[in-house]
């Protein structure tokens, strides 16, 4: 009762019963320990524990005490207490967890109070009976509460911020601290020590030497004496140094920007340094770290340093000096532009039309949105002019060109790499183009020229043609790649006038193109042909039985065609013709293959009388019967393929030969196929022949892999 409480001081101040004994026990304390009763109420209120109640708000159960709180003082604590996580009181729980970033609360918390404000506003007919029109929106969401207390009260000058601190020194020497919100602390004249303290402070000393910590968050410092100090901790906030005088950024600060009209100079250090010039002529360097540096206007001299840094030019004067593996780094310019020493990659800005020139590295060259010239020179570039029409230049090694537009026009000259165009709309190869992919997700065509193209599909549904259908043979000669992608793609291997690919009758020249499908899928993807089903037969590629040697896979195609042909399929299929090391793997391939005659992949056709693997292998063993090789010159060609007979030996022979009724034949064997490895997955494929009227032969013109056909059904279109 009254005779057992302890008397308490009243006063309308600050007392001491207050300030250090609200909480706790004993005779001399007159507060209550409000932990004990909030713990005390749950458990007589039936409050479940911490667990539980996390769930029952959306949280996961945590498993561990460390889930609860980093600080291992307290882990230990809440372990000696209670034993086990699933015993810990809410109350207790709730107030030793982490806080959310940016937030004074911990998770838990913040459910239930999240929880509890959607019920308030939920319950309240104000809110679900008055809805507000997106104007109204706005207007509250701009709001703030230097506006509410304008409009309620007298005052009418106050920051826009009202939780800033304005606070002003004097003419002599102070003592400035900020708070905990965003504050301006201005020194004045003398020698003042300001600290910020939390917050995204501006702090400007004055004049005279002064002394400023910004504390935590993202400062701003006004420096404009040689005697001023700045003190920042590490992982403090990225703050800025804004000076009037030369100036070397110190420990832990980020950015320096330059000010008044002077010629300056600014060092950065090892962070990751953003330095700005002001409108004279300065001299910026960043050592090491990724900068980013900004003369402004004027003519300035840029140094960056080891790291990725990024040069911003807007004066033909601006000097950038980079030493040699020093990272990547990048020029930003609205000026017509070229890449100095060890200067990796161009981006250009503004809208002008202007142009940009790399030079002998790896560059990357971007166009602004105006109509520009990138121009590469030698290294792999790669070139996006951008938003435009564009002129592109690789020059010679592997480039890339972007192509978003109808206007851009690209350039290459012979032998200067492998090139690959990435285009956005439909898109035609131009001359010394080797490679194109489709971006995106629409229906666009991708279109090849008359070289060894890789046209790759994108997203949508593409029309792939690897040749140029105006040339006097299209695809003769070439290896196409194309590769759909997802969508229903359609390639094409022939048109309304040209079998693509084809030899037709044209055997003198032996020479074998095709097109090969990666990734056809059947029911979905089609493919076109010329004429109709009966000019062409379908060759299944999987192998019936495979065999193992050496590490090695070994089989043989179920039908016979020519050698090149045939290692065109054994490369669909992961391998090769075979190559054969020594005497044990050829009579290993007697016993295993010796029943007919086969191809393997041994030819003199690169250089006459020079056999090599077409592996390339290197194996110098040779198995040949009498007299051969003999490149018997009954024809124009040569016997440059050779074939291995039922007892082992080897016999070199031609393309085609010159049959009893005068009529010219084409060579057809089964090869044997190598694969280096004992697992080489799923061996599935379909070869598509072309019948060359006349002759009894076949052209090979296009091979699906990965997948096999077995008739012409939906698969196909004639045309």
């Amino acid at each position: 009762g009254i005779s057992s409480s302890v008397s308490q001081q009243v006063d309308n101040q600050l007392i001491d019963d207050v300030r250090n004994l609200l909480f706790g026990f004993g005779p001399n304390v007159s507060g209550r320990d409000l932990a004990a009763i909030n713990i005390q109420r749950g458990r007589h209120n039936g409050l479940a524990d911490y667990n539980t109640i996390r769930e029952a708000f959306g949280l996961s159960k945590v498993t561990s005490f460390a889930e609860i709180t980093s600080d291992v003082d307290k882990q230990a604590t809440l372990e000696n207490l209670y034993g086990d996580v699933n015993n810990i009181d809410f109350f207790v729980g709730m107030l030793a967890e982490d806080l959310l970033p940016g937030a004074s609360v911990g998770e838990s918390v913040a459910a239930v109070l999240t929880y509890q404000f959607q019920q308030l506003r939920d319950g309240d007919r104000f809110y679900y009976e008055n809805t507000f029109t997106p104007e109204e929106i706005a207007i509250i969401r701009n709001t703030r509460l230097s506006d509410i207390i304008r409009r309620n009260t007298d005052t009418t000058i106050i920051q826009d911020n009202v939780f800033s601190l304005i606070n002003d020194g004097t003419a002599g020497d102070d003592l400035l601290n900020g708070g905990l919100g965003d504050d301006t602390l201005n020194g004045l004249a003398g020698n003042d020590t300001i600290n910020g303290f939390a917050g995204n402070d501006r702090i400007d000393g004055g004049s005279g030497n002064d002394e400023m910590n910004g504390g935590t968050g993202d400062d701003t410092y006004v420096v404009d004496s040689t005697g001023d100090i700045i003190t920042e901790d590490p992982d403090a906030g990225t703050d800025t140094v804004e000076s009037s005088i030369n100036y070397i950024l110190g420990d832990n600060l980020e950015n320096l920007t330059l000010i008044g009209s002077n010629n300056l100079f600014g060092l950065g250090n090892t962070l990751n340094n953003q330095l700005l010039g002001n409108t004279a002529n300065n001299a910026l360097i960043g050592l090491a770290g990724d900068d980013t540096i900004d003369g402004g206007a004027g003519d300035d001299t840029m140094l960056g340093g080891a790291g990725d840094d990024t040069y911003v030019v807007d004066s033909t004067g601006d000097l950038i000096t980079e030493l040699a593996n020093e990272g990547i780094d990048t020029v930003e310019t609205s000026l017509s532009y070229t890449l100095g020493d060890n200067l990796e990659n161009l981006t250009l800005t503004g809208a002008n039309s202007i142009f940009g020139i790399g030079n002998d590295l790896n560059n990357q060259l971007v166009g602004s949105a105006a109509n520009n010239t990138l121009i590469g020179l030698a290294g792999d570039d790669t070139i996006d002019g951008g938003a435009g029409n564009d002129f592109m230049f690789g020059g010679a090694g592997d480039d890339t060109y972007r192509v978003d537009s109808l206007g851009d026009l690209i350039s290459e000259a012979a032998n200067e790499g492998i090139d690959t165009v990435e285009s956005s709309i439909t898109y035609t190869l131009g001359t010394n183009l080797e490679n194109l992919t489709l971006t995106g997700n629409d229906a666009i065509d991708g279109i090849g020229n008359s070289l060894d193209n890789e046209i790759i599909g994108n997203g949508g549904n593409n029309r792939l043609v690897g040749v140029d259908a105006q040339s006097s043979n299209p695809g003769l000669g070439e290896l196409d790649v194309l590769t759909g992608g997802e969508g229903a793609d359609e390639f094409i291997l022939g048109d309304e006038v040209n079998v693509f690919y084809a030899d037709g009758t044209d055997l003198l020249t032996a020479t074998d193109g095709y097109a090969l499908i990666t990734d056809f899928t059947s029911g979905e993807d089609t493919i076109q042909l010329n004429g109709t089903a009966a000019d062409y037969r379908l060759v299944d590629l999987a192998p019936t039985q495979t065999f193992t040697y050496e590490g090695h896979t070994y089989f043989t195609f179920q039908e016979e065609t020519s050698w090149k042909a045939s290692q065109a399929q054994a490369e669909a299929l992961g391998g090769n013709l075979v190559t054969i090391n020594d005497a044990g793997e050829n009579d290993w391939l007697v016993g295993n293959f010796g029943n007919r005659l086969r191809w393997i992949g041994l030819s003199d056709q690169a250089s006459e009388g020079d056999f090599q693997w077409v592996s390339g292998d290197t194996s110098t063993y040779r198995n040949w019967s009498p007299g051969e090789p003999n490149n018997t010159p009954f024809i124009s060609e040569g016997e440059d393929y050779v074939e291995f007979y039922a007892n082992g030996q080897w016999n070199d022979v031609p393309y085609y030969f010159v049959n009893g009724s005068g009529d010219n034949q084409m060579i057809v064997r089964s090869g044997i196929v190598e694969i280096g490895s004992t697992s080489p997955g799923d061996l599935q494929g379909t070869a598509i022949y072309r019948n060359n009227p006349g002759y009894e032969s076949y052209d090979l013109i296009g091979i699906v892999q990965g997948e096999t056909i077995s008739s012409f059904g939906s698969d196909f279109t004639f045309v």
